[in-house]
């Protein structure tokens, strides 16, 4: 096995170039926002208002994974909703929602774009 140098990630050895650093997206306004494929993990403030998210409607985005977190852990008082596009599923059922109402909750999202349907758990 061995320790794996930054060269030899470099030349994608062992497998491949090393994981990248996710980017990150903060949520604030208490307005509905969509999500874009660039950013990986969405910190979501939830101290003075209830906040919504839209998945994006990328095909193309097969495979592609989004968490989301309850960066200020008071989403039991202002919620998180989670919406799909239109034309859209969410965890198979048309246009549907997940309610975050838990305190210091994280959501993992897949999105399944072949079948334009996000699968959020």
């Amino acid at each position: 096995m061995g320790f794996k140098t930054e060269t030899q990630w470099l030349n994608k050895e062992f497998g491949g170039n090393p994981p990248a650093a996710p980017s990150i997206g903060y949520l604030t306004s208490g307005t509905e926002r969509t999500a874009v494929k660039d950013v990986n993990v969405y910190f979501i403030d939830t101290s003075a208002a209830a906040q919504s998210i839209v998945l994006f409607d990328d095909e193309s985005a097969a495979g592609a994974y989004l968490m989301l977190v309850d960066h200020k852990g008071s989403a039991n008082t202002n919620n998180i909703t989670v919406k799909v596009p239109s034309g859209w599923s969410c965890n198979g059922s048309s246009g549907g929602t997940v309610t975050i109402s838990t305190n210091g909750a994280i959501k993992h999202c897949w999105c399944d774009g072949a079948n334009k349907n996000w699968i959020v758990r």
